[in-house]
């Protein structure tokens, strides 16, 4: 069995990367793993609740200087396959993807696509197709994440054969107990995010007026539009609450208290949404607009609903549907969460990768499964 050596280049540390990590370096197929980042979390994100448990296990880099990235490459084995999670405007990855490429080493992307929506999209990939030359014609892999990925990378030129779907991978270990019953006449909708008008909270709220079941509301998060849910909030009585932001570690409790979450984003900035993994491991039935990366998981009508052209209109339809549809039942609910712990986890990823590397480097005949492929993923130790 291959014994691989990994560097990951991240702009940040990420909780949204930390169990794909601990898979990767607890596969038994992996010698040495290095998570090099140009920042720690930002204050912006533990502001939001970002939370970094299992910290203490990554053998982690932090802002590293020009110097120290060169120096880094040049030790680490010719063998060594290094990981990008972008390509620019993040110091260490910029220098880091210039050594790679002089000393001819062997790396790929992992990566959102850009946001391509009007003049200022279309912007973004003239800069794409000018500036990444080298790295499309040396990349040997690249793994779109979400809805959007793949087509943006094809759209810049990169290899058909080179591009690989693929997603943000997260733990599924705060879902196991499943979800507590309800005891409640009226389903439960949530909103978790970012209260700003382009991740979609206006449209939420406009939405609540036509929805014809009768429902409970809780909306969670921060943003420059709380005040518009506070004030909603003080006019709706006991059917609605504002929670503001929670901590990472309260968002388990909340999704397996929800029937249906609502992710009406309105922007391709969306690149995955992990809230919407985090729904379907807790059981929920979600409602996202198409330009949510983790819509892709949704293409299922048991899984949820995925509106084009967001109005709230279309929104209180979508909840009215999955109830009078019985998509709340607790079998489908757990057939949700069955799917996503299937599908989901740092497990699943870790096992696309080393596959897609004894592909590539082993020359094994092997076909990485797509995660959204079904597959039984056996346990990687």
């Amino acid at each position: 069995m291959n014994q691989w050596q990994i560097m990951m280049w991240e702009p940040s540390v990420s909780p949204h990367k930390m169990d794909l990590y601990l898979a990767l370096k607890n596969s038994g197929q992996v010698s040495g793993i290095t998570y090099v980042a140009q920042s720690d979390l930002s204050e912006a994100r533990r502001t939001l609740g970002w939370e970094l448990a299992g910290r203490g296990e990554m053998d982690c880099i932090i802002g590293p200087s020009d110097s120290e990235v060169r120096t880094l490459i040049e030790k680490a084995s010719p063998e060594t396959v290094h990981i990008f999670s972008g390509i620019r405007w993040v110091p260490s990855i910029v220098s880091a993807l210039d050594a790679v490429l002089k000393a001819q080493r062997r790396f790929g992307l992992m990566s959102e696509p850009r946001a391509f929506e009007g003049i200022s999209g279309l912007a973004r990939l003239g800069q794409s197709w000018l500036s990444e030359g080298p790295v499309r014609r040396h990349a040997d892999f690249v793994l779109g994440i979400g809805r959007h990925g793949p087509g943006w990378f094809r759209m810049a030129g990169y290899k058909r054969s080179t591009i690989y779907p693929f997603a943000y991978f997260l733990p599924d270990r705060a879902y196991a107990a499943g979800r507590p019953p309800s005891g409640n006449q009226r389903v439960r909708v949530t909103y978790l995010g970012r209260t700003v008008t382009e991740k979609g909270i206006r449209v939420f709220l406009d939405a609540l007026a036509h929805v014809r079941s009768p429902i409970s509301v809780t909306v969670a998060g921060t943003g420059r539009d709380a005040a518009a849910v506070e004030a909603y909030a003080a006019g709706h009585g006991d059917d609605f609450s504002y929670r503001g932001a929670i901590p990472m570690g309260d968002v388990p409790d909340l999704l397996l208290n929800t029937d249906i979450l609502v992710q009406p984003s309105l922007t391709l900035d969306d690149g995955w949404g992990a809230v919407v993994s985090e729904a379907l491991f807790a059981g929920a039935y979600v409602i996202t607009s198409d330009r949510v990366g983790a819509s892709i998981c949704l293409d299922a009508p048991w899984r949820g609903a995925v509106i084009e052209r967001v109005t709230p209109q279309k929104v209180a339809a979508a909840i009215d549907s999955a109830i009078e549809t019985r998509q709340l039942e607790q079998d489908v609910a757990s057939r949700r969460s069955a799917w996503a712990s299937a599908h989901l986890t740092g497990a699943v990823g870790a096992t696309f990768i080393l596959d897609l590397f004894n592909r590539i480097y082993a020359g094994s005949p092997v076909e990485p499964v797509p995660f959204l492929e079904d597959r039984r993923i056996a346990p990687l130790v």
